[in-house]
Formats: structure tokens, sequence, C-alpha cells
């Protein structure tokens, strides 16, 4: 089996969310963090035929670039990495040392907005959060504008980053997320605030098969 750019891609991105992973058999990988805050998941091209753990995933996937044109023959205890004149044998780690796996199908309220962030928007919003160091991501309607603010909400005094969204709302609302939980692929997304009472989640859904589920840690 190879395995495409795009699930190594997938994978590089999950090492940020955490640097251990399960994967269960089947086309479906998923992570998340140690705090479970912030899921991980996609669907992939490939199946893996059996589940494996790996304690050091950026160490894995620097093992692979030392292969040219890696083939991966699993097997119970390890993985294979065939390439056209070397080879690695992976050893698994036990299950047992990763154990922020997700154990049960996540169930979310339903969705109390929703709306689309571009490319664009969420470039520009992360880029001006690490030069401008404002730890919050906040979505805020009064009704009749949509705006993503960086701001700290710790500090009254905070500096502060605006972005207008062109989408139309009826209700005021204020969700806020932590940038350092968006550790989202790039791309354009189509997210939901999925909220019950002072509890919500947002649901960060890729143009292509993979999602990201990120608590929201303060809804007004």
């Amino acid at each position: 089996m190879k395995l495409s750019s795009r699930t190594t891609n997938i994978l590089k991105n999950f090492s940020t969310i955490n640097n251990s992973i399960l994967i269960k058999p089947g086309n479906v990988i998923e992570t998340i963090t140690k705090e479970q805050n912030v899921i991980g998941s996609a669907t992939v091209e490939e199946t893996f035929p059996i589940e494996f753990a790996i304690y050091d995933l950026n160490a894995f996937l620097n093992a692979i670039n030392l292969v040219k044109n890696p083939v991966f023959e699993f097997s119970e205890k390890s993985v294979k990495i065939v390439g056209e004149n070397s080879l690695i044998n992976y050893v698994y780690c036990d299950p047992r040392m990763v154990p922020d796996t997700i154990k049960r199908k996540l169930t979310l309220p339903d969705p109390a907005f929703s709306f689309k962030l571009s490319e664009s928007v969420l470039n520009e919003t992360l880029k001006a959060s690490a030069v401008i160091g404002l730890p919050d991501f906040v979505v805020v309607s009064d009704t009749e504008r949509l705006q993503i603010i960086l701001t700290d909400s710790k500090t009254p005094s905070s500096n502060t980053f605006v972005i207008d969204l062109d989408e139309k709302v009826k209700n005021e609302f204020r969700y806020t997320f932590k940038c350092e939980n968006l550790k989202i692929l790039p791309g354009s997304y189509a997210v939901e605030i999925c909220a019950k009472g002072k509890q919500a989640i947002g649901k960060f859904k890729h143009s292509s098969d993979l999602s990201y589920y990120i608590v929201v840690e303060d809804v007004l």
C-alpha cells in the first residue's frame, strides 16, 4: 500500500493536535488533543488493514521521508516501509501508550448557527493572531453584521483585529475559540456552531472529507 500526499499532509497536521495516534482498520483516521478539546477526523483514500499505534507521529513521518517511493506492508507488530533500495521496519507502540483516543462516537447538538470561513479570511486571522499576539478568535453577531474579532478576552484594554463577514444574521451571539486550537489545514470551511446552553462545539468542515471539532471556550 502507498500513502497519498493528501493523507501524509493530514497526518502531519494531526501531529500538531496530538503527536501520538491510534489508527484503526478502515479508511478513517482520527485524533484528539490530550485536553480533549479538539478532534480531527478525515476519510482517506487508503484502507488500513489493521489497528496500530504510533507513539511519535513526527518521527514516523520523518522515517518515511528516508525511503524513496515507499510502499507499506503492515503486519501485527510493525510496518515495513519498503523503498527502491532501502527498507525500514517500524515497530508499533503499545496502544495503551496512546490513551487519548476517541472511544465513542461524537454526538453534537443541533447547529445554532453556521457560516462560511474562506481560506483568505482564515489565513488573515491566524497571521494577525501570530503577529499581534491575540489569543482569542471570537465569532460575533449584533443582528446586523457578523464579524470575527481577534482579541485577548482577559485584558479589557486588549488590541483587536476585526474582519467583517458577508453573512446575514438575525440573532445576537458571541462564541470564543482559542486561536491555539485552530490547528487546521489551509482551505475554506463550512462552520457550524452546535450549542446547548453554555456549552458549544464548532464543527469546521473542509471542502474535502476532513472535519475538525473544536470546543467553544465561552458563549454569550
